[in-house]
């Protein structure tokens, strides 16, 4: 995982850090188990905006003991994208905020979206779908798609602290082999059904007009 371990609560990088599993205790009863050599978490909170989350004071933590330490729950990139972007929103940052708005970027891979929150997974798959077909300016983007400034802005930070995207301070000339030379980037081969279909048709839009 590329994350910036600057965007991750405390307690997830020490719960990541350790070699055992580990269950982080907030208020009403509400927890996050993390499995660290496995990749993957457990948890029975709902809402990723609690304040308790983002908090820079150290939750209490407890390993977890025979049964309980079985690998069980989601895959923990899922988990950090949720608060990642919970993060990010907190910010409440204006398009003028971000350091990349006149680069240029270029996808370097797809996120499995499958991981991603249900209500931004359609315009990330917009976002992606768009940018694998060329690199593009970040000023351009919003007015692509038809999107926000704001949101947009938001999905390329997040892309970009997961090393899915690089940004560059202009468009690629013939010999800059830093971003000519490097391969398209592919689709991912799990989609979720919400935006399977919208990806295939923006796909089969993009393929049709090389």
């Amino acid at each position: 995982m590329t994350l910036s371990a600057s965007y991750m609560p405390v307690w997830l990088q020490k719960a990541m850090s350790l070699p055992h599993p580990t269950r982080v205790c907030f208020a009403g009863s509400r927890y996050v188990s993390v499995f660290p050599d496995h990749g993957r978490y457990d948890s029975n909170i709902q809402d990723w905006a609690l304040p308790s989350l983002a908090s820079p004071e150290m939750a209490p933590l407890t390993s977890l003991q025979d049964d309980e330490a079985r690998p069980q729950g989601q895959p923990l990139v899922g988990l950090c994208w949720n608060l990642l972007l919970q993060r990010l929103e907190q910010l409440q940052r204006q398009p003028q905020d971000y350091p990349f708005q006149f680069k240029v970027v270029r996808l370097l891979s797809w996120p499995s979206l499958t991981h991603l929150p249900p209500e931004i997974q359609p315009s990330m798959a917009r976002l992606c779908a768009l940018l694998a077909r060329k690199p593009s300016a970040a000023s351009l983007l919003p007015l692509l798609l038809n999107l926000p400034e704001s949101q947009v802005f938001m999905l390329i930070e997040a892309l970009h602290l997961h090393g899915h995207i690089q940004i560059a301070d202009t468009a690629a000339k013939p010999d800059d082999h830093s971003l000519s030379d490097r391969p398209q980037a592919q689709a991912p081969e799990a989609i979720a059904p919400a935006v399977s279909s919208l990806i295939a048709n923006i796909w089969q839009r993009l393929l049709s007009r090389r």
